[in-house]
């Protein structure tokens, strides 16, 4: 009886370094994938903490414009001070965006901010987020019309990180004295 040699199959050897070179083909695409994962969720909260630092800017600016159209109605616009209702020209604000935003003295740690599930809108109703947001307000010195706005945004990251966004502008037509 003869014997067919021309039938060869793999050798433990070749088998072993396939194997090895699939998985190295599968594996490094994988965790590459769950690393971008990682980094999509890291971009989103940028995004969402930019926002919501503009939006502090812009609330100021809110209150700024509403009292001087509010002094320009009764007649002395320049008498009107940006902030009438009392509070100081510099400090933490926090920002309550109801029906027409306000500012109430806060703190430099912030108030956290809430999240309407149902719209996705952030304000001060709904569930608790992780984005606490403070407006810091500062005279310019040397000019008595110009005040600097900065709002902060602070968060943690899902493995704990602190993070932090800011946003300044200089805001102008802003009495600090009537």
């Amino acid at each position: 009886m003869k014997f067919n040699n021309t039938n060869k199959g793999f050798s433990l050897l070749e088998s072993m370094i396939a194997i090895g070179i699939l998985l190295v083909a599968v594996v490094a695409p994988l965790s590459t994938i769950g690393d971008s994962l990682a980094q999509i969720y890291v971009a989103r909260d940028q995004m969402v903490a930019i926002n919501l630092a503009q939006e502090g800017i812009e609330a100021v600016r809110q209150v700024r414009d509403s009292n001087m159209i509010k002094g320009w109605r009764e007649g002395s616009p320049r008498n009107t001070l940006w902030n009438a209702g009392g509070l100081d020209t510099q400090g933490f604000y926090s920002v309550d965006l109801s029906e027409t935003p306000t500012l109430t003295t806060g703190s430099a740690q912030g108030d956290s901010l809430k999240q309407d599930v149902t719209t996705g809108v952030y304000g001060n109703s709904g569930t608790e987020t992780k984005f606490r947001r403070v407006v810091f307000i500062e005279p310019i010195s040397g000019s008595p019309d110009e005040t600097k706005i900065t709002s902060t945004i602070l968060w943690k990251t899902a493995g704990g990180t602190d993070k932090k966004i800011e946003v300044s502008e200089s805001l102008f037509g802003i009495n600090t004295t009537p």
